[in-house]
């Protein structure tokens, strides 16, 4: 179920894999081995010690080129820990078996234990740059794992919406690690990019169905913008404005019993509101639609057009029935 609380976790980690990928996506990785010029072919010893002479420069420069600097990987880390305990925190929420919680919350935490110790690794300045190399390339794929052994978990578990933003803040502390190291994972950012665009697309389809539901203009115009990772706070805003009007709708007592309403007040334009009223004469549909604009929006223009629509027709009303009195008195 997607929800308010559900689409800003998703737009935050949408976000955090955005900035991960686009702003250290110009970076490229580290040329290929360095080489050192020799002369001759050295043998034996030496030459196991020009190989290794090699290896170390590589691994020195590697570390040297990092894309993401030490301020700016603790600042991920921290971002996507803080993220996981929110969707921990979301997911004991909607879940209520406490075994399916309990597996839930295990698999988030693991992936963020798995984060943690990345971070702590990739700040370490006092090691070898060759151990360092050594240490981080073998943390970096517990994390990995730890991110598909997420994906079983809440798939049977949890829900879809958990298992995405899950992965978007994962993935978002694994490229940054790469990157850290000098790598270019083009499979990952690749994959990062469509899993942001899936995640916008699922949401535009909700807000589709909500506009639907309650007759509001589906904003088409907009899309291209909220579709892209870009859009993440227009589409969080456009999400809950969407929905606080439908819940408004449905909240209102003129939503259960009564006439039947000419048209949804809550989507009317203001410039649109004078020419529709003329057409309601129903006081008692007005009123309704009073209230549905108070419990929603809360317009003032529109207050005002629908209170001078009801006095106009209790006026005419009025005269009506003051005049049918003096009729009959003249018969």
């Amino acid at each position: 179920m997607i929800d308010v609380a559900t689409v800003a976790l998703l737009t935050a980690g949408v976000k955090l894999a955005n900035e991960v990928v686009s702003v250290y996506g110009r970076s490229r990785e580290v040329s290929e081995h360095t080489r050192i010029s020799t002369p001759g072919r050295p043998a034996g010893k030496d030459r196991s010690l020009t190989v290794e002479r090699t290896r170390h420069t590589h691994e020195t420069l590697i570390v040297n080129n990092r894309a993401v600097n030490r301020d700016d990987m603790d600042r991920i880390i921290r971002e996507a820990v803080s993220s996981l305990d929110e969707l921990i925190s979301h997911s004991s929420g909607r879940i209520v078996d406490e075994l399916r919680s309990a597996r839930v919350k295990d698999a988030i935490q693991d992936v963020k234990a798995r984060a943690v110790s990345l971070n702590l690794l990739l700040t370490e300045e006092e090691l070898d740059p060759s151990v360092v190399i050594q240490i981080l390339v073998g943390s970096l794929n517990p994390l990995q794992v730890s991110l598909e052994k997420a994906r079983y978990v809440m798939e049977d578990y949890g829900d879809k919406e958990s298992w995405q933003h899950c992965y978007l803040v994962g993935a978002a502390a694994l490229l940054a690690g790469y990157k850290y190291i000098g790598q270019q994972p083009g499979y990952l950012e690749r994959d990062l990019r469509e899993h942001t665009v899936l995640v916008h697309c699922s949401i535009l389809d909700k807000i589709a169905a909500m506009c639907i539901e309650s007759a509001r203009p589906i904003p088409w115009q907009d899309v291209p913008t909220l579709i892209r990772p870009e859009g993440a706070d227009a589409l969080r805003e456009l999400f809950a404005s969407v929905e606080s009007a439908v819940a408004a709708i449905e909240q209102a007592p003129s939503h259960s019993t009564g006439p039947q309403l000419p048209f949804d007040v809550s989507v009317v334009d203001e410039r649109e509101i004078t020419t529709r009223l003329e057409m309601v004469t129903d006081v008692g549909a007005l009123r309704r639609m009073v209230e549905i604009e108070t419990a929603g929006r809360g317009r003032r223009s529109i207050h005002g057009a629908l209170y001078k629509r009801i006095s106009d027709l209790e006026a005419g009303l009025d005269w009506s029935l003051a005049g049918r009195g003096a009729g009959d008195m003249r018969r």
